[in-house]
């Protein structure tokens, strides 16, 4: 992230120094690692870089113009090449060149690494699927007058009781009241066994429910042996013979 402050004149006086010790070659790891965080941490600075590069680049490119050997007869050869595409491309040779350079190639490097390893990790972020959820997805919030187990170790029912995915409910006598994460409450009236799917769904084996569903639940669902019952924000009673 770039810092807007105003650089100092003695800061932007060290600056230029140390540029002009890495367009020479002679910049030692210190150096390079300060002028690195000043390039990305403030804007002035990597302005200065970035100026300070461009005129190196067009220095390469007048020495390179000047060191050309004269044609024969003071007569420029002639080409069919576009004017402007062969521009570019002394350009682009003389920008890769500089590049190349190892002092200039290190510095690029140990700046871009760091972002395109950032940008790797916003990206990853972005499209990171949610996790599931793992938690309990209802809970038995009353009883009334009631016998019944929970799950294959028969546990007998109780107010308060987290109920998770794929935990079977047996309701022998009584009522019992539930409510699910997404919304949806719904009663069991004995004899009743219910499988709680997830925190807006249930599989009624066999008994008797009646479901109140809020709009917030809107698509909570109760699928029976014979029918998958889908409601959109009412009220619904549901009964299944064993």
């Amino acid at each position: 992230m770039f810092v807007s402050s105003p650089l100092s004149s003695s800061e932007i006086a060290e600056i230029r120094r140390l540029l002009q010790l890495l367009g020479n070659g002679r910049i030692d790891r210190d150096e390079k690692a300060k002028l690195q965080r000043w390039v990305c941490e403030n804007e002035e600075a990597a302005w200065l870089y970035v100026q300070y590069m461009n005129l190196c680049a067009g220095l390469c490119w007048d020495m390179a113009r000047e060191s050309e050997p004269p044609q024969a007869g003071g007569r420029e050869p002639e080409t069919s090449t576009s004017p402007v595409l062969g521009f570019l491309g002394e350009c682009w040779d003389q920008g890769v060149a500089f590049l190349l350079r190892p002092h200039v190639f290190s510095l690029v490097l140990a700046i871009g690494l760091p972002a395109m390893m950032c940008l790797m990790l916003v990206v990853t972020l972005v499209n990171r699927t949610p996790p599931e959820w793992r938690g309990p997805v209802a809970v038995i919030t009353r009883l009334s007058d009631c016998i019944g187990e929970l799950g294959d170790n028969r546990v007998p029912l109780v107010a308060g009781t987290p109920l998770f995915e794929g935990q079977r409910l047996t309701v022998q006598k009584g009522l019992v009241e539930m409510k699910f994460v997404g919304g949806a409450s719904a009663i069991l009236e004995a004899p009743t066994t219910l499988e709680v799917r997830d925190r807006n769904s249930a599989y009624l084996h066999a008994g008797r429910l009646s479901a109140n569903v809020p709009p917030a639940a809107s698509g909570f669902t109760v699928t029976t042996p014979l029918v998958i019952v889908t409601d959109l924000g009412t009220e619904f009673g549901i009964r299944v013979d064993p």
